[in-house]
């Protein structure tokens, strides 16, 4: 994201190799697992139990994220974390230097906001459909901008909301001044923040430009040519500003919604079976 969270896409990319890990703690469904530092992964497992049964609105993210693990691990582009859809494992570095000492709560913030990355995945996945079916191409040209750029931008609207959530999860626990409240130093409107993650910093491409490269990845061939496609600035769509998840009120965000619902019920029945079979292992 930004200086405020050194990390490449939040959904994203694989894991580190799990092997030789056991079952340390659970919550819900998710399944805390190391094979290393057991004490801190039972520390990180508390903390989360906590936050499960004071904040209702992190449980139903944690509900929606259906089964998965946490793990310890070393995270995409030198982060403390990331979410990794493939293996269905919110990946976690408890020795990153940003962890340490009295540092130590950011890796509880940072479990805290994969997880939350985890229950939005069905919304993830819903946007990759429209993708690779070509939707995006069609309402980007709408807005004479690239699908890239339309991508983007949902992907970092999507991840906009979770950085919300996340200030307000620390809110309700107390806990805004510590250093798992991580987000405290971000804009709190859409458009500053979307303007934020569109700098490069340090000779890296920036931080919306590594989604539009994905996009590219989905759907490879245009099928639209938009007729004047144009650096996207958020005052092209003011709705994006103003609904509090960053989120505008369109239909390409309900035709991503539906969508969304049926993708996450497909995904939950399949990930029960997989997560049940782990589960003899242990």
């Amino acid at each position: 994201m930004s200086d405020e969270y050194n990390s490449d896409l939040a959904y994203g990319s694989p894991s580190s190799d799990s092997s030789g890990d056991s079952h340390v703690g659970q919550v819900g469904e998710i399944a805390f697992v190391a094979s290393q530092d057991i004490r801190r992964m039972r520390e990180v497992a508390t903390y989360i139990a906590r936050v499960d049964e004071r904040v209702p609105s992190f449980r139903e993210a944690r509900e929606a994220a259906g089964p998965i693990s946490v793990r310890f691990g070393r995270a995409e582009g030198g982060g403390i974390g990331h979410w990794d859809p493939a293996h269905r494992t919110v990946v976690i570095n408890p020795h990153h230097r940003d962890t340490r000492g009295e540092r130590s709560s950011r890796l509880m913030g940072t479990a805290v906001f994969e997880i939350l990355n985890a229950g939005s995945e069905g919304l993830r996945t819903a946007w990759e459909d429209h993708a690779r079916a070509g939707d995006i191409e069609l309402w980007a040209a709408q807005e004479g901008i690239t699908p890239g750029q339309y991508y983007g931008r949902a992907m970092e609207q999507l991840e906009f909301g979770n950085v919300q959530h996340h200030r307000q999860i620390m809110a309700d626990l107390g806990r805004t001044n510590s250093r798992a409240n991580m987000f405290s130093g971000l804009p709190r409107d859409f458009g500053s923040y979307y303007r934020l993650q569109q700098r490069s910093s340090d000779g890296r491409p920036s931080h919306v430009h590594s989604y539009e490269v994905y996009y590219n990845v989905l759907r490879p061939g245009p099928i639209v040519q938009p007729g004047a496609a144009q650096q996207y600035t958020p005052q092209q769509t003011p709705s994006a500003q103003n609904d509090s998840n960053g989120f505008g009120n369109t239909g390409t965000q309900g035709r991503a919604d539906e969508a969304a619902s049926e993708t996450t019920n497909r995904r939950r029945t399949h990930s029960s079976r997989q997560h049940r079979n782990q589960g003899r292992r242990h």
